[in-house]
């Protein structure tokens, strides 16, 4: 990263950072920050990046500040101060991910989608995204699971309805469990949601029936019918077998013992 250069630039000269991974502005905060702006200005500089290309009027893409950026505009500013630095795409993604992970209001879709972008736009494991953001891997790793949730249960995580601890639960189940849960979730705590979800998994399991292994149903049939007998060949958690024998009389059992040689015929 090249050092920077503090000058005031003009707002019409600056667009929105590619690499943001905000999508979500207070606007509370918002209007307090213009608020403050038309007081005192800017007092802050914003990061910027020159672009290689100028597309339009711009020559500048934000790096770090868009909520100040956003609020001069909206005070009326026509200038505002930033740092110019030339950065490379991955050095521009991750000073706007820093920026966003000091501020405590980034929710976590946004920031799972910032971290995906490291994945997908840059090729980097979960280790290498985590040592960047001085995150643990297993941050980075259930931040990025709460993309798999449904569409409509991302958007509850966004906007606060659901927390992210709700969230990492519910990337267990299908998407429409997930839905019929959220409306159970709402304003209740983890521990009382985590009830509702392994009855939730409890009553899934015992509706669906075990599939059986091709082989293994073919010998519990062949046996069956060889013996005349009712046969269920099952497994253990442990991943051992083992079979039921079903009669449904004295006499079919006995065929049984002495098609085996266990019994002599009378």
């Amino acid at each position: 990263m090249s050092e920077g250069v503090l000058k005031y630039v003009s707002l019409h000269e600056i667009r929105p950072g590619e690499y943001q991974p905000r999508t979500v502005f207070d606007r509370q905060q918002l209007d307090e920050l213009i608020a403050s702006i038309k007081d005192n200005g800017v007092i802050q500089p914003i990061s910027l990046r020159p672009l290689l290309i100028p597309k339009g009027n711009y020559k500048y893409e934000i790096v770090a500040g868009e909520r100040r950026f956003r609020a001069a505009s909206e005070a009326g500013e026509d200038k505002i101060p930033a740092q110019i630095q030339k950065m490379t795409d991955l050095q521009a993604a991750e000073v706007a991910m820093i920026e966003n992970l000091h501020r405590v209001d980034l929710n976590p879709i946004d920031l799972a989608w910032g971290y995906a972008r490291f994945k997908e736009d840059f090729d980097l494991s979960q280790k290498e995204i985590a040592d960047k953001m001085k995150r643990s891997e297993p941050h980075v790793s259930s931040t990025l699971a709460l993309l798999t949730c449904a569409p409509e249960i991302q958007q509850l995580i966004k906007d606060g309805t659901l927390t992210k601890s709700h969230g990492k639960m519910l990337v267990t189940l299908t998407h429409e469990q997930q839905r019929r849960l959220a409306l159970q979730a709402r304003g209740k705590s983890v521990t009382a949601f985590d009830k509702l979800l392994k009855a939730e998994k409890k009553n899934s399991q015992e509706k669906t029936p075990t599939r059986i292994d091709p082989d293994v149903e073919k010998t519990q049939r062949e046996f069956g019918e060889k013996f005349g007998c009712h046969t269920l060949i099952k497994q253990r958690k442990n991943g051992a077998y083992y079979m039921e024998i079903h009669f449904h009389n004295l006499d079919i059992m006995d065929g049984f013992f002495i098609k085996t040689g266990f019994k002599q015929k009378e």
